[in-house]
C-alpha cells in the first residue's frame, strides 16, 4: 500500500512540474521559429530551478512588465484546456515576439543579442538539424 501511495505522489509531483512549464514552452516555440535554433530551458532558466532566470532571461524582464502574462495564462488555464491554447497562441506569443524584438537590439560588450543568438554565443542554443 505504502508503494501505490508513493507512486500517485510522484505522479503528482510529476505533473505540477509539468505544468509549470507549459507557459515556457510557448516562448520557447516562438524563439526557436524567429531564431531557427534550437533552445533548452536553459537559455533563459538555471539548471537546479526554472524558477531561477539567468541573464538573459531577465532581460525579458522590462519589455514583458505589466502584461500581467503569468497571471493571464494561469487564469487562461484555470478556465480550461481550450482557452490556455487559446491565450498561448495569442496574446502570450504576440507580446513575448515584441519583447523578443526589444532584447535582440540589446547589446552585450557591443554585440547585438540577435548577433549573439544567430551565432549560438548564448549557453543553451545549438544549431538545428
Amino acid at each position: 500500500m505504502k508503494n501505490v501511495i508513493a507512486l500517485f505522489v510522484i505522479c503528482g509531483l510529476i505533473a505540477l512540474t509539468t505544468q509549470t512549464a507549459d507557459a515556457h514552452s510557448a516562448f520557447k516555440k516562438a524563439f526557436e521559429a524567429k531564431y531557427k535554433v534550437k533552445a533548452s530551458c536553459n537559455v533563459c532558466h538555471d539548471k537546479k530551478s526554472k524558477e531561477i532566470r539567468l541573464e538573459f532571461g531577465k532581460l525579458f524582464d522590462k519589455p514583458l512588465k505589466g502584461k500581467d502574462i503569468t497571471k493571464k495564462w494561469k487564469e487562461a488555464k484555470e478556465a480550461g484546456s481550450k482557452e490556455r491554447k487559446a491565450y498561448e497562441a495569442g496574446e502570450m506569443t504576440t507580446e513575448f515576439k515584441k519583447a523578443m524584438e526589444v532584447v535582440g537590439k540589446m547589446e552585450k560588450d557591443g554585440v547585438t543579442y540577435e548577433e549573439l543568438i544567430k551565432t549560438l554565443k548564448i549557453e543553451g542554443l545549438k544549431a538545428k538539424t
